[in-house]
């Protein structure tokens, strides 16, 4: 039976898993629960470690633990954490799979995390994973879905992009601040407010008038 203190994943695969994308899942998984707890202000230096892998399909179980701790002073397992990260984890892959419409704020490196967790089933057309705590969280997902998640993520991806450079003309600009020395333009700011209400710098022009740099 899994402990609260512990996350077993298995990945039940019909091919063989090539080594990488199997470290890579399991590096990605242990980074997400990093920066999970950085999230909600736990500054503990705490890491998931295998504690043991299991006979039959790929069962790894997963504690935390800090390297930083003397002996005489062990961890004690924060399950309230772990659940909330399987927890965190079930929120995410729900919302991708259409289980829930509820977005959880994720950034590009999150995004790429969830990607590379599952992409050991992504590739194996008859594998599912499992994650499970035995704080009643238990995630189910089969490669069809870890394809349709990883679809989902690089289209979130895509509209993460940086904006292209543009180059307006004829906008309104009003001056946000000046210095009265025609030699330089350090300090000479201005706001587009049909661009951005942030106040950007300004290039002066030889023959007058400005240019603006975001």
């Amino acid at each position: 039976m899994t402990n609260e203190t512990e996350l077993t994943v298995t990945i039940q695969n019909s091919q063989p898993v090539e080594l990488i994308d199997l470290t890579e899942s399991l590096l990605c998984l242990g980074n997400q629960y990093k920066r999970f707890l950085l999230s909600i202000n736990d500054c503990r230096d705490l890491k998931l470690y295998i504690k043991e892998i299991k006979a039959g399909s790929i069962i790894a179980v997963l504690m935390e633990y800090s390297p930083y701790v003397l002996p005489v002073l062990p961890v004690i397992p924060n399950a309230v954490a772990l659940i909330d990260f399987s927890k965190y984890i079930k929120k995410v892959f729900d919302y991708f799979t259409g289980r829930t419409k509820e977005k959880t704020a994720l950034d590009k490196t999150d995004y790429n995390n969830f990607s590379k967790i599952i992409n050991p089933v992504a590739k194996d057309i008859a594998s599912q994973m499992i994650f499970q705590n035995a704080g009643d969280v238990h995630v189910h997902i089969n490669s069809l879905e870890a394809n349709a998640i990883q679809n989902a993520i690089a289209r979130e991806l895509q509209q993460l992009k940086e904006p292209e450079h543009k180059i307006y003309q004829k906008v309104f600009l009003r001056m946000y601040q000046a210095r009265n020395e025609p030699s330089t333009v350090v300090g000479d700011r201005a706001i587009i407010e049909s661009i951005t209400i942030k106040n950007c710098l300004c290039l002066r022009r030889n023959e007058g008038g400005y240019y603006s740099r975001h």
